[in-house]
C-alpha cells in the first residue's frame, strides 16, 4: 500500500514545514508577536499521527518560542503545563519567553510561571520579553522580576530583554536596583515607559550590549544608558517628553568630556513632539562610524556642536529623515545634509502645504552643474510625497540617471520647462557623481489614488529608463512606483 506523499518526506524537511506553518505571521505574512494559540497550533500538528507527533518533538527549533498570556479558557495548571513542556523539548536551544496582559488579579498565575522561568530554570532563556512593548500591561510581574533577577543568579544563555514597566512600578522601586547582572551572553536590551517619571530605579549590565532601544522614557535617562555602552552597534530612542518631566538635571555629564561610541552603526532618534532635543546629546557624543541614521526631531540650534555632531558622520551611508514644516523659525537636520557626501540612500518625505517649500526640496534633491549637489553618489532614493505632479519627481530621477539639469534659478524656473539630457557615459560630471540606481515614489495621502506620468513633458526620459532598467513596476498610474536599475 502506498504511502501518502506527505508521510514520505524526509524528517528534516516536514520540520522545516511544520516551522513554516507554526511561525508568527499575520493574515498578509508579516512578522508579529507569538501569541498563546502559535503553541496550540504545534500540539495539535503533533497529534495527527505518529510520525508528526516524532518530528515535533524531535525538533527543539519549534519549541523555542512561548507567549503567554491569559484567558478565559485557561487555567494556571495549562500555563505551567504548556512552559514545562516547551523547556522539556527546547533542550539546549534555550527558550524566549513573551508574557503580556497579566493583572493583579493573576499575580498567583503569574508567580507560577516566573517561578519556573526565573527561579528553576534561568539556564534555559534565552531570551524575555514582558509587556508587549508597552502594549499589554504587566505590572504584575515587576515584584518577582525584582526579586529573582535582582540577585546573582545566572542567566547563561539569555540575549535579549525587552522590557515595559508602568508608573506605579517605578514609584514602587525607591533605590536603583542592578537586575540581570550575572547575565555573559545579554547584548540586545530594549525598555518601555509610559510616561517621563523623575527617577528611573532601574540599572542593567550596560557595558556589554550591543544592541539598545528605548521609548517613552526621560531623555536625560536615555543619554545616562548611552554613555555606559561602549560597544553599542544600534541604538534607538522614541517618545515624547511629557509636560510634567524635568528637562534637566537627571543626567549629569562631566564638564568638557565626550563619548565616542565607535562601534555604533545604527542610529534612530525619533518622537511624536515637536521640542527639540537637548544640547547634551551633542555636547557630549560622537559616532564616528555610524552608517545608518533616521532622525525626526528639531535641533535645539545651529550651534557649532551640533554641527560637528552631524560633521563627524563622514561615513553615513543611509539617512530616513522628516523635513521641517517651518524652517524659518526652527533648526533641523536639513541644515547640514552638506555633510553628508558620501550617502548612498535616502528616505524622505515632501510632505507640505506650502508650494513653495516643497518645490525647494525637488531644487535642493535634482543635481545641477558643479560640485555643490546633495548626496553625489546616491544610489537609492525613496520619496513620499502629497503632491500630485510628476514633473519634479522625474526631474531629480533623470538628473541623478542621465547627469545634471540647468536649474540655477527656482523662483522663475518650473520642472516641467527644464530639458532633460540624455546619459553620456564620457562625461567629466561622473568622475564626482554615481548613477543613481534605484527610486521610489510613493504617495502620502490617500485621496492621491494614482500619479500620472504620461502628462509630463519628460515621460518620454522615463520610458527610456523603464526600457533599460531591471525591473519596474507602477509606472502605468498608480500610488506607489519603483525601477531598479
Amino acid at each position: 500500500m502506498n504511502r501518502p506523499p506527505m508521510s514520505r518526506l524526509p524528517l528534516e524537511i516536514l520540520s522545516r514545514i511544520f516551522r513554516f506553518a507554526t511561525a508568527p505571521q499575520n493574515i498578509l505574512g508579516y512578522s508579529r508577536k507569538p501569541q498563546l494559540w502559535d503553541t496550540y497550533w504545534l500540539v495539535e500538528i503533533g497529534s495527527v499521527c505518529s510520525q508528526w507527533h516524532r518530528v515535533t518533538h524531535s525538533s527543539p527549533r519549534l519549541w523555542s518560542t512561548l507567549a503567554l498570556h491569559p484567558t478565559e479558557s485557561l487555567q494556571v495548571t495549562h500555563y505551567t503545563a504548556l512552559l514545562q513542556l516547551h523547556l522539556e523539548q527546547v533542550g539546549v536551544n534555550g527558550l524566549s519567553i513573551y508574557l503580556s496582559d497579566w493583572e493583579e488579579v493573576h499575580e498567583g498565575e503569574i508567580e507560577e510561571i516566573l517561578n519556573i522561568i526565573l527561579c528553576e530554570h534561568p539556564g534555559k532563556l534565552k531570551s524575555l520579553h514582558v509587556g508587549d512593548g508597552g502594549r499589554g500591561r504587566c505590572g504584575v510581574a515587576w515584584p518577582l522580576l525584582i526579586k529573582y533577577a535582582g540577585d546573582d543568579r545566572e542567566f547563561s544563555e539569555l540575549e535579549e530583554l525587552e522590557l515595559a514597566w508602568t508608573p506605579e512600578v517605578v514609584e514602587d522601586q525607591l533605590n536603583e536596583i542592578l537586575l540581570f547582572r550575572n547575565s555573559p551572553h545579554l547584548r540586545a536590551l530594549s525598555l518601555y515607559g509610559v510616561w517621563h517619571p523623575s527617577h528611573i530605579p532601574f540599572r542593567f549590565p550596560f557595558q556589554q550590549l550591543t544592541k539598545l532601544q528605548l521609548q517613552h522614557i526621560s531623555p536625560d535617562f536615555a543619554l545616562e544608558c548611552l554613555s555606559k555602552c561602549p560597544n553599542l552597534i544600534e541604538f534607538s530612542y522614541s517618545g515624547f517628553p511629557a509636560p510634567w518631566s524635568p528637562s534637566d538635571g537627571l543626567w549629569d555629564p562631566p564638564e568638557n568630556e565626550s563619548v565616542t561610541i565607535n562601534s555604533l552603526r545604527r542610529l534612530s532618534w525619533t518622537a511624536t513632539s515637536d521640542k527639540p532635543v537637548g544640547i547634551k546629546l551633542f555636547d557630549h557624543f560622537r559616532f564616528p562610524s555610524l552608517h545608518y541614521l533616521e532622525w525626526d526631531r528639531q535641533l535645539p540650534s545651529n550651534a557649532p556642536p551640533v554641527h560637528d555632531f552631524f560633521a563627524q558622520m563622514e561615513n553615513l551611508q543611509e539617512l530616513r529623515f522628516s523635513p521641517l514644516l517651518n524652517p524659518t523659525k526652527e533648526f533641523g537636520i536639513e541644515h547640514h545634509l552638506h555633510c553628508f557626501r558620501n550617502l548612498l540612500k535616502l528616505k524622505m518625505p515632501i510632505v507640505s502645504e506650502d508650494p513653495p517649500l516643497s518645490h525647494g526640496w525637488l531644487h535642493r534633491l535634482t543635481i545641477k552643474p558643479g560640485n555643490q549637489n546633495l548626496f553625489p553618489h546616491l544610489q537609492k532614493l525613496h520619496l513620499t510625497t502629497s503632491e500630485d505632479g510628476s514633473h519634479g519627481l522625474l526631474v531629480i530621477l533623470c538628473s541623478r540617471r542621465n547627469g545634471p539639469i540647468d536649474w540655477s534659478d527656482p523662483s522663475k524656473q518650473y520642472p516641467e520647462n527644464l530639458v532633460v539630457p540624455s546619459y553620456d557615459p564620457t562625461s567629466a560630471h561622473w568622475k564626482d557623481h554615481s548613477r543613481l540606481m534605484q527610486f521610489e515614489y510613493e504617495a502620502s495621502d490617500t485621496s492621491i489614488e494614482s500619479m500620472d506620468w504620461t502628462q509630463s513633458p519628460h515621460y518620454p526620459a522615463l520610458q527610456t529608463m523603464i526600457s533599460e532598467a531591471k525591473m519596474a513596476e507602477g509606472w502605468d498610474e498608480a500610488s506607489y512606483s519603483k525601477i531598479v536599475f
